[in-house]
């Protein structure tokens, strides 16, 4: 009963050496983030393959997920969600593991509420600026303030940048705007205005101003490097690099059983009818099949995806995301926690074969990953 995903080792690998290559031409160097799932590898297999690559820092996404980074990486872990002084059980989990990795475990600022960090042993800080993603961030004059606080006894290794996915809203950024830049792309505009106003008040060592920055493209890190050749940037990548290599990735169920039916015949928990041949798959809502966070319908043709797929399910006649020969099999309902069952007409399927299934790999749960 095992749901799988199958990594060409060469695809994939060639894929990170070449988005890293093409980051460092660019002008910028790479820290993968090994967040959530592991965009479900395991964050302990990206881990190695951060090693492998030569690369000594990684990005986190929460304190809860740094233990297993520490035990299995040399290098800096770095925890991109902010340290609160409001979390109580967050501020414990520091205060345990900067008991023995102090100089390996580094935090991102996001508020001015510093006092218990100091006595925690916290000895490095990226600031995050707030940035029109308007998650979190702290605020130019915050900045300011914040950096008289540390009174050298906290290191700050430079300003961390949040962006959208999206072109940014330049509202607040418009009178950083120079004619020399008004062709670049929102997002890059978004930056050399941040970098401006950072340039007055990242006095912080004799050294250049670092800037560690989200979604830019290969393109826009060398366009932020033609207009700041003296800023350290480094890029965080998380999608972009662990899954942008998709013929690389394969994702199978096992088909466990099959069973034909009568004309009179129902099947699963609700008794639907809707077809002769049953087959049931492994690969369920545990690992992630069929479960997908809303999309926005910024489009018409996404739009019309979201009426055609209502009407099909208020008929009965849900799409699966496991496909055969390039064609999606209908649940017979809804997947059940293992294993999913299919109507499969006339499809050859037999004990054992193996069906593609679509899943979202930052939601998924594998059985088995399998380099080949």
């Amino acid at each position: 009963m095992t749901f799988t995903l199958t990594i060409n080792a060469q695809q994939f690998r060639t894929h990170l050496a070449n988005v890293l290559a093409q980051n460092s031409d660019a002008g910028a160097d790479v820290i993968p983030v090994i967040k959530g799932n592991g965009y479900g590898f395991g964050r302990s297999l990206l881990a190695g393959e951060v090693t492998s690559l030569g690369l000594e820092q990684v990005c986190v996404g929460t304190i809860w997920e740094a233990e297993e980074l520490l035990e299995g990486f040399s290098g800096t872990v770095i925890v991109l969600e902010p340290i609160l002084g409001a979390d109580q059980f967050a501020l414990l989990e520091w205060k345990k593991l900067l008991t023995t990795h102090a100089d390996r475990l580094v935090a991102v600022i996001a508020g001015t509420d510093i006092g218990q960090l100091k006595e925690f042993g916290l000895k490095q800080v990226w600031l995050e600026v707030r940035t029109s993603m308007n998650r979190f961030g702290l605020t130019v004059s915050q900045i300011a303030t914040l950096t008289k606080q540390f009174e050298n006894q906290i290191s700050i290794a430079g300003f961390s940048l949040h962006l959208p996915i999206a072109q940014s809203n330049l509202s607040s950024l418009v009178k950083f705007e120079t004619q020399s830049v008004n062709t670049y792309s929102n997002k890059v505009r978004e930056v050399l205005g941040l970098i401006s106003w950072l340039r007055e008040v990242a006095e912080i060592d004799s050294g250049p101003l670092s800037v560690m920055i989200s979604h830019l493209s290969p393109s826009e890190v060398a366009a932020v490097r033609r207009e700041c050749p003296d800023v350290q940037l480094r890029i965080r990548l998380g999608t972009s690099l662990w899954l942008g290599a998709e013929k690389a990735l394969t994702v199978t169920g096992t088909v466990l059983a099959i069973h034909h039916l009568s004309s009179t015949d129902k099947a699963g928990y609700q008794q639907n009818s809707g077809g002769k041949q049953v087959a049931v798959v492994s690969g369920g809502t545990a690992h992630g099949v069929a479960l997908a966070a809303p999309i926005p319908a910024t489009n018409l043709r996404k739009r019309g995806i979201a009426i055609v797929e209502g009407i099909a399910q208020a008929v009965g006649k849900v799409r699966s995301p496991f496909s055969l020969n390039g064609q999606n099999l209908n649940f017979v309902e809804p997947p059940h926690m293992q294993v999913s069952m299919l109507w499969a007409d006339n499809l050859g399927l037999k004990v054992g074969d193996q069906i593609n299934c679509n899943v979202r790999n930052t939601t998924a749960s594998f059985d088995a990953v399998i380099w080949e």
